[in-house]
Parts: structure tokens; sequence; C-alpha cells
């Protein structure tokens, strides 16, 4: 998993430990990582954030 870990939650867990990356998310949810990409530009796929040029889904959302 790529986890990107700069910024820290009060009890000391990356705030982006929560964070997933489209090859950990389409394991998760059982699609290709094509499938993914192509949602994330139709809009509909799983929210995700950006982090620089890195796309990451929130992984307990993704999870619900």
């Amino acid at each position: 998993m790529h986890l990107h870990e700069s910024k820290r939650h009060d009890d000391g867990a990356p705030v982006t430990a929560q964070y997933g990356n489209v090859e950990v998310v389409a394991v998760l949810l059982d699609v290709s990582v094509s499938y993914l990409n192509k949602a994330r530009v139709t809009g509909d796929g799983p929210p995700f954030v950006r982090f620089g040029a890195a796309i990451r889904y929130h992984l307990p959302t993704v999870a619900e």
C-alpha cells in the first residue's frame, strides 16, 4: 500500500493512513484499476482526493 504519511491524528496515527491508492482500492472493491480510472473520469466511482498529482481514496468511505 502506498501511503503518504505527513500529518498525524492526536493519537499519533498518520492522517493519510486512511487513504489508499487506486491499486489498493481496486483489490478492496474487486474491480480493475482500469475501471476505477474510467469511473473517476465519468464521476461514477467512489469519491477520491488529490494529494498533489496522486489520487487517493478514503478507505473508510470506500468500505461503506
